[in-house]
């Protein structure tokens, strides 16, 4: 099989010899899995299989039945399911198979090479959607993060901000902001070139999402001016991280090319009012940096 990957098929159906002949025709190509009882099999399942091909009419739990349950269950909805029946069925009740997430329907008897040709086709088509899918996570991930460090960019981490502070103006919660920047940044990279600055505003980054929690988010604001939304949160315990992350980066030996580097940060933190949009939030928390910046850096404070 070479223009086909080797996939994973269900087969559901009571009958033994519709089993052996399935199983005869697909074997060379798929791994074949098969079972007698559509609950056992729907126990069984998992998100490994590439299709599934059941019977309708069954003991104990039928096709149909098994399709309902399969269907609620959103990490398998993107498994194709190919019908294979004895019984005849008018365009009404094809319909209806069809709107309960059916890709397929076949009579009995079936040709073999269409039923293979059939499958052949769902198989890949599941395949090259997932392929889309990964691409299009991929694109996402790229349209809302920074290439270099990783984080939130600008755009993304300023539609968070919004949606939070939408948020919290109906939940009444606490949220704080924190921007920070490292400090005398132009002067290192005029002294010691990019490449070196980029290395330092990289391990900045990975130091400070280290030392923050899973729920805040970490954004970058422009230039080596980083943006950390911090939601459920009251000022003193945000004061109690940005502490953390200004002795984290005093402890770090920062070294590029055998030189070493005497990085700090500063930080300026503001928790959301009442009336606040994010415009004035915002310029709150850069006024709180900017008073770091000009009382003596490696510090934090608050507007």
């Amino acid at each position: 099989m070479q223009d086909y990957f080797k996939g994973k098929v269900l087969i559901i159906d009571d009958s033994e010899s519709i089993l052996f002949l399935l199983e005869s025709i697909l074997s060379p190509f798929f791994e074949v899995t098969s079972f007698t009882r559509a609950k056992k099999a729907f126990e069984s399942f998992n998100n490994k299989f590439d299709l599934v091909i059941v019977d309708l009419m069954m003991p104990e739990m039928s096709g149909i039945e098994f399709i309902k349950l399969l269907r609620k269950k959103t990490e398998f909805k993107h498994i194709p399911i190919v019908v294979l029946t004895a019984k005849y069925n008018t365009e009404e009740e094809i319909a209806k198979l069809f709107d309960l997430g059916v890709n397929d329907y076949i009579q009995k008897p079936f040709l073999s090479a269409e039923l293979l040709a059939r499958i052949k086709t769902h198989a890949k088509m599941k395949k090259l959607n997932e392929e889309l899918m990964e691409a299009n996570k991929k694109l996402q991930y790229i349209a809302s993060h920074d290439e270099l460090t990783k984080v939130y960019n600008r755009s993304a981490i300023f539609n968070f901000l919004e949606n939070e502070i939408l948020r919290l103006k109906r939940s009444k919660t606490k949220l704080v902001a924190m921007m920070f920047d490292i400090d005398n940044f132009k002067k290192l990279n005029d002294t010691y070139g990019h490449q070196t600055g980029d290395y330092v505003l990289y391990r900045v980054v990975s130091l400070v999402k280290q030392t923050v929690r899973e729920v805040d988010l970490i954004g970058r604001y422009g230039g080596d001016e980083f943006l950390i939304i911090l939601p459920h949160t009251e000022i003193k315990k945000a004061m109690d991280i940005a502490d953390r992350i200004l002795k984290k980066i005093n402890r770090e030996k920062f070294k590029y090319n055998n030189t070493s580097l005497k990085v700090t940060l500063s930080l300026g933190l503001s928790e959301i009012l009442t009336d606040d949009n994010i415009d004035r939030f915002i310029e709150r928390v850069d006024n709180a940096l900017y008073e770091a910046k000009k009382t003596g850096r490696n510090c934090m404070k608050i507007k």
